[in-house]
């Protein structure tokens, strides 16, 4: 038996698969990059709405700081004002005397919003019992 030698496929046949292969190729490589275009762009979405919700975070507990204060200084402090802290605003809400002592403030910064009730055990030594987000007043 003789080994005869293989043939080489046609030069047409070699140029189609070569084509092919690069065409599935691209393909892969263009899936690949479109679905980390959009992972990126999905998380920068994520750390927008994070930054606000922070912002808004801490433009309330800045507001609670500043009505507290206020009281402090002023035990008939009756709160319902906006006040504007570094440029942005923010709500105190009317305060409740009663017992307990209900202050609340609210804050947005670009549509994220963030509430507190704060709950002061007794007005003359400002003994805060709770301070905690909420989601309504």
């Amino acid at each position: 038996m003789t080994n005869r030698p293989r043939r080489a496929p046609p030069a047409d046949r070699r140029g189609f698969a070569l084509i092919v292969s690069v065409l599935a190729l691209s393909s892969v490589l263009i899936t690949v990059a479109a679905a980390a275009a959009f992972e990126l762009a999905d998380a920068e979405q994520r750390g927008t709405v994070l930054e606000h919700a922070l912002q808004a975070q801490g433009l309330a507990e800045g507001c609670a700081e500043y009505a507290l204060m206020q009281l402090r200084l002023d035990p008939s402090y009756a709160g319902g004002e906006t006040q504007a802290i570094n440029g942005s605003p923010c709500t105190v809400e009317p305060i409740v005397v009663g017992s307990p002592n209900i202050l609340e403030t609210e804050a947005v910064a670009d549509g994220s919003v963030y509430r507190l009730k704060i709950t002061i055990d007794d007005l003359s030594t400002m003994k805060i019992d709770s301070w905690q987000r909420v989601a309504d007043f």
